[in-house]
């Protein structure tokens, strides 16, 4: 079982890295506003900046100081969402999946991180 969690982990940073690749080659792009590019399907750099806006907007209201190092932190977490976002897409077509988002936000609601001890935690929910 660790085997798999590990060649899980190795897949998806190869795939990570294949991303990034593809997105410093079409970063020399005139007018490409993609930050990256996942098998052919471009995230869209307006759509990254939006999603980096309301994370860094959620983190101010917590409060308290953050070291400059965070924002980075910030923006590559973001960038490696998305990207796992068009990876999953792309496994669900490839395997004829389809869910609605209240299938997708009802599983969310169930992983161990938002139901500690098996009993959903809203204010988790409500912070992400």
């Amino acid at each position: 079982m660790k085997n798999r969690s590990i060649v899980a982990v190795m897949v998806m940073s190869s795939l990570f890295l294949v991303a990034v690749c593809a997105s410093f080659a079409q970063s020399g792009a005139k007018g490409s506003s993609a930050v990256a590019t996942v098998a052919g399907r471009r995230i869209d750099r307006d759509e990254y900046e939006k999603r980096l806006a309301t994370l860094r907007a959620q983190v101010a209201q917590r409060g308290g100081e953050r070291p400059a190092e965070f924002d980075e932190l910030l923006r590559r977490q973001v960038l490696e969402t998305m990207i796992r976002l068009d990876l999953l897409k792309l496994e669900a077509k490839r395997q004829g999946l389809s869910a609605t988002s209240a299938d997708a936000e009802s599983s969310l609601q169930r992983d161990p991180f938002f139901s500690p001890n098996g009993r959903f935690d809203a204010e988790r929910w409500r912070l992400t």
